[in-house]
């Protein structure tokens, strides 16, 4: 399919085959970021480039299918299986792939520093935001990266959530 298919409006078909797709996609992936809907429709479709004009298509697909979605604290949207998956951390994340660490939802960064804690009893909020970023791939994440700044959204989120606590040496820990 090239981008004109993709993108034509009133082409009834097309959008239903697309939804059926995204569809497809929240099946497996959920939680999902929008980005990552937009690269695999493109990928299957044969189209090289996630454009503006595409990701505007997929945001129409994702209204017409009425799918779940949520906005992280970064504002990047991501798509659910059923609202109530919304804020549910997991006792597993997915590591690996081609996935971003903006792409991955805060519940499963958040399942990871739990993970981490599991194993590292105790460490300040800072390390342990690099260790989750280290767990998807990312070795090196400067405080400053947006890979730290996901992954400490992640551990915040458990903190928030009362999956983890701060001790009295600064450390966080699981909840007693």
């Amino acid at each position: 399919m090239n981008i004109e298919a993709f993108c034509k409006e009133g082409a009834n078909t097309t959008l239903n085959l697309l939804t059926d797709d995204v569809r497809r996609i929240v099946e497996v992936e959920a939680p999902v970021s929008l980005d990552v809907v937009a690269r695999r429709l493109c990928d299957a479709c044969g189209i090289e480039k996630v454009t503006s004009k595409i990701s505007s298509r997929v945001d129409y697909i994702v209204r017409f299918g009425r799918f779940c979605c949520s906005a992280s604290g970064s504002g990047k949207r991501f798509i659910y299986k059923s609202a109530s998956d919304i804020g549910m951390v997991c006792d597993t994340y997915r590591v690996g792939g081609d996935r971003d660490l903006a792409d991955i939802p805060v519940e499963e960064l958040a399942a990871a520093a739990i993970k981490i804690t599991e194993v590292q009893y105790g460490m300040p909020e800072e390390n342990l935001a690099k260790e989750v970023a280290a767990a998807f791939g990312f070795k090196r994440a400067a405080v400053t990266s947006a890979a730290f700044k996901a992954a400490m959204e992640g551990v915040k989120f458990a903190l928030d959530n009362k999956y983890l606590v701060v001790d009295s040496n600064g450390r966080v820990i699981l909840v007693p």
